[in-house]
């Protein structure tokens, strides 16, 4: 097993954005021969398995079992495998533990407009300031979402790194010329 965990646990049949991310950077981690933190069954990867009631498909009940466990047994696994680093390419991550992790922010969309009632209200404008404040690096998007991590978290930019997000040229392609 390798001493990089990365978490996968938001991976399921239907993607989503985030799931579509965390996908496409399967042929990239193989290098780092990291363990993959997944309900799914990954033969060219090291798998560690999780639960498959933590993802988005599962609605607010999935996004909340995946908190507990990412704040519980995460940290047991982290411990148990050894890991020196977790990547989540996510802001979620364990707080307040003794995992070392890296994480990844696509937006702060909730907090630049937020809707007074809305669940995830409380998930940005407190879990994940905390998430990139013990994070050891944040990925980002772009660098209006760098800029959003500073301004709503107060992180400095030297902890930040802006990666554009590419297209995935097996699914998408001009319409018109070349």
């Amino acid at each position: 097993m390798s001493n990089i965990l990365v978490n996968l646990s938001i991976i399921f049949s239907k993607p989503t954005g985030i799931s579509n991310y965390a996908t496409n950077l399967f042929p990239y981690l193989k290098a780092l021969n990291p363990t993959l933190l997944t309900a799914q069954n990954y033969s060219e990867f090291n798998c560690y398995p999780v639960p498959d009631n933590l993802t988005p498909d599962q609605g607010t009940k999935g996004h909340l079992n995946r908190l507990i466990w990412t704040q519980f047994q995460l940290p047991q696994i982290y411990k148990k495998l050894k890991s020196q680093l977790l990547f989540s390419p996510l802001p979620e991550a364990p707080l307040f533990s003794n995992c070392r992790f890296v994480v990844m922010v696509h937006d702060f969309i909730p907090l630049r407009f937020p809707k007074r009632f809305s669940p995830l209200l409380p998930y940005h404008r407190y879990y994940i300031p905390q998430v990139v404040a013990q994070a050891q690096h944040v990925i980002c998007n772009s660098q209006a979402t760098a800029n959003d991590i500073i301004k709503f978290c107060q992180i400095p930019a030297s902890k930040i790194t802006p990666i554009p997000l590419a297209h995935d040229g097996n699914h998408f392609r001009p319409l018109f010329g070349g």
